[in-house]
């Protein structure tokens, strides 16, 4: 596999790997496109395939052809769902919500809070079950 990872500022012209000139290569190898920001590309067998970036992806590793995310991008991601989950629900604890509705969602809520002392956390993360 070949890969490529482009700034997407402009139009990318790319000679792959093993391919020693432009003439000698087939012209199906030699490649002119404009990429998105952040994209990174795979050439197999005459094919240009783009490897779509995860959201929480941090940086593409050309040796093992992955995207990788660090625990922190892991973190700010999970911290941001669970704080968008939390005021979501914020309505639940006010004062003239009933009792029992209060309970059931207080338990969801501390669930979220919770959810830093998981073991798989922050890659591995099973979110509370939202009360009906």
């Amino acid at each position: 596999m070949i890969y490529a990872i482009f700034d997407g500022s402009k139009t990318v012209t790319t000679q792959l790997q093993g391919c020693p000139s432009p003439s000698e290569a087939h012209t199906s190898v030699l490649l002119t496109f404009t990429p998105k920001a952040g994209s990174a590309f795979t050439y197999i067998d005459g094919v240009l395939n783009e490897l779509p970036r995860p959201e929480n992806a941090e940086y593409f590793d050309e040796l093992s052809g992955e995207w990788v995310c660090s625990d922190l991008v892991y973190k700010h991601a999970v911290h941001r769902k669970r704080e968008e989950l939390l005021l979501r629900s914020d309505w639940t604890q006010l004062p003239d919500v009933p009792l029992a509705t209060k309970q059931v969602w207080a338990t969801y809520r501390q669930g979220l809070r919770d959810i830093t002392t998981q073991p798989g956390y922050p890659a591995c993360v099973v979110w509370p079950v939202k009360p009906q």
